[in-house]
């Protein structure tokens, strides 16, 4: 029971997360396009220690520093972490350099193959205790995702010397499932970068081929049956 306890603590945490990081769209709408977030959470075991955060898109946002709220920088501590990296040396970073387990951007130009990735560190800090053994990466979607979107998430490497747990090149796919979670190796460091290293990539999915040749048919005979009917 305990165990349950503290999973329904994190699902509803990460609830919370979702409604501040944006308005949530309602199942009629089908999900919104320009404002959607997947909620994110790094803990270890040790007294549940971890990071809450998201990313996704919202109206007004911007791919740079937004001041506004929207990007959170990380508070170190005794826990595990998740985070994107940002500087002014490395992506023209505006705002204060470090990591941040919030990032909102601006949304995706709805046209075929546009994508837009958030490149995810998860590590731990030096100053967890050793009696924790390995940590914890989960995801929870709990509105509609945009229609005609996919929704990836890549482990793109492995800290040096780590062995356990998922391989290079696991993907995720997460518009077909609203929760997942992957257990890794616990791997402490003072420079998250050099942890575990996910791409969380979102893509307009282009229509398939059927498709547009029928909206090209159906075109071309309304085109006909007006120079009939002139």
């Amino acid at each position: 029971m305990k165990g349950e306890h503290r999973v329904t603590v994190k699902l509803l945490a990460l609830v919370c997360i979702l409604i501040a990081l944006g308005p949530i769209s309602t199942l009629a709408d089908g999900g919104d396009a320009s404002n959607w977030v997947y909620g994110m959470y790094a803990y270890s075991a040790f007294q549940d220690s971890g990071t809450y955060g998201g990313v996704g898109v919202r109206g007004g946002a911007t791919d740079g520093y937004d001041p506004s709220g929207n990007d959170w920088r990380i508070v170190s501590g005794p826990k595990a972490y998740f985070g994107t990296y940002h500087a002014s040396e490395t992506d023209g970073w505006s705002g204060p350099p470090g990591f941040y387990s919030a990032d909102t951007r601006s949304p995706l130009p709805q046209s075929a193959g546009a994508a837009k990735t958030w490149v995810l560190y998860v590590w731990a800090d030096p100053a967890l205790p050793w009696t924790a053994s390995s940590m914890t990466f989960s995801w929870a979607n709990y509105h509609p995702l945009p229609a005609g979107m996919s929704f990836t998430l890549t482990l793109l490497s492995k800290p040096a010397g780590i062995t356990g747990g998922p391989g290079v090149g696991s993907k995720y796919d997460l518009a077909s499932q609203y929760a997942g979670t992957v257990s890794l190796p616990l791997f402490r460091t003072a420079d998250g970068r050099s942890g575990y290293v996910f791409v969380f990539t979102a893509t307009v999915i282009p229509e398939p081929p059927c498709l547009a040749a029928l909206f090209t048919g159906l075109a071309g005979f309304g085109g006909v049956m007006r120079r009939r009917g002139g």
